[in-house]
């Protein structure tokens, strides 16, 4: 399809790799075109987010929690001319391509960060070690 389409010139298929991130960092743009009950969260838009690509994901349950509207574009379901409009959009407006990188290495680093969910999980057993003690359970 690529081919008769014109754009295999413009794609590289790599195969299983351990350097994604720095794939990622050099990209501009990440496609995700996940469908519903395929996957839960969508770890790769996070990653990409945080390595400053912009996703375009399909709208569904997992993407709709990471991506939002000032981080990366959500299309239809199954809707390959969907997703090449979003690309030529962001393509065509550079402005807009930085402002949501921009906002998506923040809200990356600020709400997915490993340290965050490490307070997170610290401050739960912190509440629950009281808890146990009050009820008479060995701590």
């Amino acid at each position: 399809q690529a081919r008769a389409s014109g754009t295999w010139g413009d794609m590289r298929l790599l195969g299983q790799r351990e350097d994604v991130h720095r794939w990622m960092q050099a990209a501009d743009i990440l496609v995700s075109g996940s469908h519903q009950d395929t996957e839960g969260m969508s770890r790769v838009l996070y990653e990409a987010m945080a390595c400053g690509a912009v996703p375009i994901a399909t709208d569904i349950a997992g993407n709709r929690d990471a991506v939002t509207p000032d981080t990366g574009v959500l299309v239809p379901e199954r809707s390959p001319d969907g997703i090449a409009r979003a690309v030529s959009e962001l393509r065509a407006h550079p402005e807009r391509l930085a402002a949501l990188r921009a906002q998506g290495v923040r809200r990356a680093r600020e709400t997915f960060d490993i340290r965050f969910h490490a307070r997170g999980g610290e401050g739960f057993y912190r509440e629950l070690v009281p808890l146990r003690a009050r009820v008479g359970e060995r701590v």
